[in-house]
């Protein structure tokens, strides 16, 4: 039955009895083809709860007030709330950290700031520094840059 099913491409079978007061009158036979498997399930189950929790995450951190700024160990931008593209008008696209230090990070405290930023990162240590960053209408505005661990 097994050679049967594997040349014709069956991967699973289910089998429901059809009953009438209780006695036999039918069984009801399915095949499939399918190579979807218990991994498979479970594999997009999980997936699916991962794509929830960034949802549920990226919807927590666009309505804090702060701006909030992720990035991986090597520096690259992972995530960036709302609220700093509401303050700075960038773009998702515009937004990396070289650019960012370019474009939004006032010029008397970019390379210092890119400097510590690099040291905390190569280090994996936090870091605080007092910055200013260029708001959507050009005006400077005092910030608290921190990177935690």
């Amino acid at each position: 039955e097994r050679t049967v099913h594997q040349a014709l491409g069956v991967s699973a079978t289910l089998a429901y009895p059809l009953l009438k007061a209780r006695r036999l009158v039918g069984l009801l036979v399915a095949h499939s083809g399918s190579k979807r498997t218990w991994e498979a399930l479970e594999r997009s189950r999980s997936e699916t709860a991962v794509r929830l929790s960034e949802t549920r995450l990226r919807s927590t951190l666009d309505r804090r007030p702060a701006s909030v700024w992720v990035s991986d160990p090597n520096g690259n931008v992972e995530l960036i709330n709302q609220r700093w593209y509401e303050y700075s008008s960038a773009t998702p696209d515009q937004v990396t950290t070289a650019l960012t230090a370019e474009e939004w990070v006032h010029p008397e405290e970019a390379s210092r700031v890119m400097a510590a930023f690099a040291q905390a990162v190569s280090n994996c240590r936090p870091f605080e520094i007092e910055q200013r960053n260029r708001a959507a209408n050009g005006e400077w505005r005092w910030f608290l840059g921190a990177k935690s661990g």
